[in-house]
Formats: C-alpha cells, structure tokens, sequence
C-alpha cells in the first residue's frame, strides 16, 4: 500500500488521500512507526513477509515461496525433491510480454489449455494441475529445476522475455518448455475465439514462484490462525499447522458482493488462538492496484470491509493489540516495487498514543516506535 506522491492525487499518495475511519481510529489511540527497509524485492515477496510476521526464521522464511505453498494449499502432492511452481496464463506480443495474468480466462477454458499442452509434452516431463481459472500448479522433478525460482510475470510486462530466461546455460527445460507451451496455444480454439472478441489471447503459460516441495505439519503454530483471501495462505496455514479463515474477495463490486470478513468464523478463530495473522492480497498479482485513484478506492474498501469488523471482534477479546501494517511499496504509475520503509500502526492494551494522527508514509514516519524490523514489532505486540 505504501507509495509515491503523484499528480493524479495532488503530489499526495494513496495513503494521505484515503478516508479510512477504522484506521484512524486506530492511529489516535496507539503509537506510529515504521518497517525497516529489506535488501531486495525478493525479501518482499508476500510469503516472506507473512513467514515473519508468522515469527519463523530466517531459514524457514527462505524456503516459502508461492508455488510449494499453493501446491500444498490445492492439495497437489509429489516426491520429496520436486520443484512446484506457480503458472500463470499470459498474453505474449512475439517475444514481449503484454499482459501477465489473462483477465476473464474461466475454469473450463484453463483446463481445455492445460490439457493440450499436457497432450503435447512428453510424460513425466511436467506435470500440470489446475487449481483456479487461469491458475496452474506445474510439478517438475527437482533434477530438472535445479534452484530455479522463476521470475513473476508482472516484473517484465512490457520487456521482452529474454530478460526473465534463467542465465544458467545446462537448464534448458525452462526456456524449451515455454516455448513448446506457446506453440501448442498459438491456434488454441480458445485463443480463437478470445480474439474474435477482441480479447486478450492466453497464449503463453510462464512458470514462476518456484520451490522445493513443502510437506504439511501436523501441528505447529496453534496459537496462531492465519485470514485471508489468499490461495497462498491456505497453503501456509497447512504447512504451518495452523488453522486459516478464508476471506471473500473484497475488489468484488456490484451486486452480489458478499461480506469480505464473516464475524462469527473469526471469533470462533480467535476463541482457539492467541495470535491473528491477515492478509490481504492485492487484485494485481505483485501489490498492485492499477491507477493512484484504484488504490485510493482499495484503503477505504479494506478499511470498511476488514478493518472495521474485525475491531468489532477484537472489541470482545480485550485485553488485546493491533498491528496495522503496509507490507510493501508499489508504484501505482508504473507498477513496479521500490525500496523503502514502510508505515505501520500498534494501539491497543498498555500503548501509550504518540502525536501521529493518520495512518501513511510520512506521519508514522514520526512516530514514536520509530523505525524497526518484524521481530521487534512482534515483540512490542506480544509484550505482556
């Protein structure tokens, strides 16, 4: 959520411009501060993030990524060594990649893509499992992935693809089984008819998010439950062993739209935990909302569909503490990361309020929590 100040919002960000009560709310109570900044994107990726608010180490944090995690959370299983990955349908303009996730592709039309391409391999190359519309699970045997993760689509839409091939000259599988994949799509009847109607054609399938096979435990952090609207979480709530209440989509507009954050399951949750873990994940796969006025739209939706339920349940589990955290910066005008810290808010039992007021980049830049990392705000929100 964190940002830059842009024309669109009057050279403020996101975050300044957002009306969000629940959080305000939040802020005049207790005490601002901020994130210290990581090394790279790659310390951002949302499963790392979570695996240390989750309180795991450094080594355990290291072996999260998406694929392992949605593998284990749609129940798609394998040997000991094999690399799951993530794979996402995307459209490719010759060698540039236009769009990294195929909007509107439906259950019926991934399954008819994924079996011809799986028609078209050879067996027991990699194995394809589909566990939501335009969404796969690529299962490959950990000789042939040998350490590579794979780079998200969205980090080079616009770029050509040869600046994501892995640089390591032995493993070709990569770049042959991509290739081989776009040729199979190329005159796909679906693709056909996508483009008769002036869609964006799925055409290539690009693996990424790459990992070690991850084994559910038994039992782990049961005094943790994890909520969110993440296929992702389900997978770390098996790993973790621990319980996960399942949000609605909350960028659902219209009519129809269901309550993101049902009261009676998150207080049923919070009878049998000590600690809550929520996260919610962008509509744009990399924290990304589309427009500086999108995201505006996103902080007042997640105040008034999250937010201000749960402090409703909270209310009834007092004593109690509350993080509010930005879990990363995004560019809303190019889309890309950026490294920074970022703001967070603590209010709750035995918190003192400092003067910030609002709840954004450069108020809890003064805070007087100050700048710190995950463990030490863990630390300040578990304190007795």
């Amino acid at each position: 959520m964190a940002d830059q100040p842009s024309d669109e919002l009057d050279q403020r960000t996101p975050m300044q411009m957002a009306r969000c009560p629940a959080a305000t709310k939040l802020t005049v109570t207790g005490c601002g501060g901020e994130l210290t900044a990581l090394r790279s994107e790659e310390d951002y990726r949302p499963e790392a993030v979570l695996g240390r608010f989750c309180g795991l180490s450094a080594g355990d944090v290291d072996r999260l990524w998406r694929g392992p995690l949605e593998a284990l959370g749609a129940g798609v299983d394998g040997a000991a060594n094999d690399w799951m990955y993530r794979a996402d349908f995307v459209t490719m303009d010759g060698e540039r990649m236009m769009d990294p996730s195929v909007r509107g592709l439906s259950l019926q039309e991934t399954e008819s893509l994924t079996d011809a391409i799986t028609a078209a391999m050879p067996p027991s190359a990699i194995e394809l499992s589909v566990v939501g519309p335009g969404r796969v699970v690529a299962r490959v045997p950990g000789s042939q992935a040998a350490g590579i993760h794979g780079v998200p689509p969205y980090r080079f839409q616009g770029d050509t693809i040869a600046s994501a091939w892995p640089r390591y000259r032995k493993l070709t599988w990569f770049r042959q089984w991509v290739e081989a994949a776009r040729d199979v799509l190329a005159m796909h009847p679906v693709n056909e008819v996508r483009v008769d109607l002036g869609e964006n054609p799925a055409n290539a399938l690009w693996p990424w998010g790459g990992g070690q096979r991850l084994a559910p435990r038994a039992s782990g952090l049961g005094e943790t439950v994890l909520a969110s609207n993440s296929p992702m979480v389900a997978g770390l709530a098996n790993y973790l062993g621990t319980d996960m209440v399942l949000l609605s989509d909350p960028w659902a507009r219209g009519e129809g739209q269901r309550k993101t954050l049902r009261i009676a399951p998150m207080v049923q949750a919070l009878h049998q935990a000590e600690h809550a873990v929520i996260f919610i994940e962008a509509p744009q796969l990399g924290g990304r909302y589309g427009r500086p006025s999108d995201k505006v739209w996103a902080l007042e939706r997640l105040d008034h569909a999250v937010l201000a339920p749960l402090l409703t349940v909270l209310d009834a589990h007092k004593p109690m503490r509350v993080a509010l955290c930005a879990s990363s910066a995004v560019s809303s005008g190019s889309g890309r990361w950026f490294k920074r810290r970022v703001p967070f808010v603590l209010a709750g039992e035995d918190i003192e309020p400092d003067s910030v007021g609002h709840w954004d980049e450069d108020a809890c830049e003064g805070g007087a929590l100050g700048a710190m990392d995950v463990a030490g705000l863990l630390q300040q929100l578990r304190k007795e």
